[in-house]
Formats: C-alpha cells, structure tokens, sequence
C-alpha cells in the first residue's frame, strides 16, 4: 500500500526491493567487503510502492542528461549506469532502479514497455503492472502509464505508446 511495506535489501548477497511476506534466497556470506548496492556504486537506495507493485524508487540513468566529460562505468549484467543530479556518472544501478532503459528488450516479463514520443524524442522506461491493472487495456490503468498531455496506445503484449498530443507534428 506504501513505501513502508516494501522490504529493502541489500547485503553481501542480493541488492533487491521484496514485496510483503517475500525476502531474498539465504545469504551464506556473513561477512563482506561491500554490500552487493554499495558495491556497484549505488548508495542509499530506496524502496517505493507504485501501483501496489514494491520496486527501486526511480534514478536517473538518461545518458542524455551527462554534463561531464567522462566515460561511463562498465557494469554488470542487468545494470545500467547511473546519472547524478548534477549530470556525471555516478555508479551503477539495477535496471529496474532507472527511469529511463535504452529499449523495450530491457524489460522483464512483469512489466510494461512505456514508450514516451514527445519534443525530447523517444524515451523507454520499464513499469511493473500496477495490482488490478487489466493487460488488456493497460492504458485504463492506475495510475496511468502515459504522462499528462499524452495519449495512449497499447501497441503490443506489454507495451504501451504514449505520444504528446501538444508537440505539434510534421
């Protein structure tokens, strides 16, 4: 119902949001150097309720927003890097954590491709179904997958398109 009720981890083992009644597989390292968030660089994650759905709250990974001149981190499989407030690289994130992904093979199969198409182009973001939500109409779900000012069409199993309806056009 609310962030509170999402279990956040991050131990040795697993760097992960649990929704109520569930946890991560046994952890049989006591003892590490890092845990497994810290040591991909992802300091003080957060755990967030959206849509009923327990998952990472949200960071930036745009590379688009990079201000620096720098070379992104190499990062594991199933992470992406991460792009500070002020506009550098900073660490590596689960993907799930970002606001952004680069397409919708991204993805996992419980979640929904949003595809933004608006003045700043084309943006990709990943979002769990919210609890309730029909996958047949996805865009009657709340809260809506679409922002304000956009329209919306499912256009496949699992994706959704939302275009500006203010952009103008060609």
């Amino acid at each position: 119902m609310d962030d509170g009720d999402c279990l956040l981890v991050d131990d040795c083992c697993t760097c992960a949001v649990f929704p109520p009644g569930e946890g991560p597989p046994p952890c049989d390292l006591q003892e590490c150097f890092a845990t497994v968030c810290a040591g991909q660089g992802f300091g003080n994650p957060q755990a967030a309720c959206v849509g009923g759905v327990c998952r990472f709250q949200e960071v930036g990974c745009d590379p688009d927003l990079v201000l620096c001149d720098a070379e992104p981190p190499v990062c594991p499989e199933g992470w992406r890097p991460r792009v500070s407030p002020a506009g550098c690289w900073d660490g590596c994130v689960p993907i799930e954590a970002c606001d952004t992904v680069t397409s919708c093979d991204d993805c996992h199969g419980d979640e929904v491709c949003v595809v933004t198409n608006d003045l700043a182009g084309t943006r990709y973001d990943c979002e769990p179904w919210p609890v309730g939500c029909d996958a047949q109409d996805p865009c009657g779900c709340a809260p809506a997958f679409c922002p304000e000012g956009h329209s919306c069409e499912a256009t496949g199993a699992g994706r959704v398109e939302c275009t500006c309806l203010d952009c103008g056009g060609p």
